[in-house]
C-alpha cells in the first residue's frame, strides 16, 4: 500500500517534491530542517521524540499525528491531525494557504523547545524524579 502511494506520488513529477531517502548526514538534516516549510510529524508511540524537538527547534511549522505524546510536547505549537488522509491533507493545505499562521507557529515552537527543552531542565525533572523515587525507598524501609 505504501510503496502504490510513492509511486503515484513519483508520477506526479513535481519540482515541490522530493524523494531524498534516508538522511543520515547531521549537516543535510539540519539543512533540511532550516529550509523546510513545514514538518509532519507522523509518530504515534513513544515519547518525547528527538526529531519532534530538532524540528521544534529549527522554527519549523510542526503537523502532528493527533496523539497525546505528540500534545505534551508541541502544546499549543502546532497543528494536530488523525490518522487519515483527508485530514492530513486539509491541514497541509491550510498551512499552505496561510503563511502567516505557519511562520507564527514555527516561532511559537521554537520558543516553547527552547524554554522546556533544554538542559536545566531536563536534568532538574530527572533530579526531582530521582528524590521522589528515593523517598518512596527511605518509607518502604521505614514502614517494617
Amino acid at each position: 500500500k505504501r510503496n502504490g502511494y510513492i509511486k503515484k506520488l513519483k508520477t506526479l513529477k513535481s519540482e515541490k517534491i522530493k524523494f531524498l531517502g534516508p538522511v543520515y548526514e547531521k549537516v543535510e538534516y539540519r539543512q533540511l530542517l532550516a529550509n523546510a516549510y513545514a514538518y509532519i510529524h507522523g509518530n504515534e508511540v513513544g515519547g518525547t521524540n528527538p526529531a519532534l524537538l530538532q524540528a521544534m527547534g529549527a522554527g519549523n511549522c510542526i503537523l502532528a499525528l493527533d496523539v497525546p505524546f505528540n500534545r505534551e510536547v508541541l502544546g499549543n505549537c502546532g497543528i494536530f491531525f488523525k490518522r487519515d488522509v483527508e485530514d492530513l491533507k486539509g491541514k497541509i493545505e491550510y498551512v499552505i494557504k496561510n503563511p502567516e499562521i505557519a511562520k507564527k507557529l514555527g516561532k511559537m515552537a521554537r520558543e516553547r523547545v527552547e524554554k522546556y527543552y533544554n538542559w536545566e531542565n531536563v536534568t532538574e525533572s530527572y533530579e526531582k524524579l530521582f528524590r521522589k523515587i528515593n523517598e518512596k525507598k527511605k518509607k518502604i524501609f521505614v514502614s517494617y
